[in-house]
C-alpha cells in the first residue's frame, strides 16, 4: 500500500495505527451532549471527527 501510485503519478500515504482498540465501547451520555461529530462525505462510516 505505502508505493501505491497513480498513471499520473499521485503518491499514497498509508498511516497504520498499531493498537488494541475495545470492540462495543460506547461513549458517555455527557461527551455526545458537548461534542459535535463531524462525518466524512466520501466514507461517512469510516471516517469521523469529533470537534469540542
Amino acid at each position: 500500500m505505502r508505493r501505491t501510485t497513480t498513471r499520473t503519478r499521485l503518491k499514497v500515504t498509508v498511516n497504520i495505527i498499531r493498537r488494541t482498540y475495545d470492540i462495543g465501547r460506547q461513549a458517555a451520555q455527557e461527551f455526545k451532549a458537548n461534542m459535535t461529530i463531524l462525518f466524512d462525505d466520501l466514507a461517512p462510516e469510516w471516517n469521523d471527527r469529533v470537534v469540542p
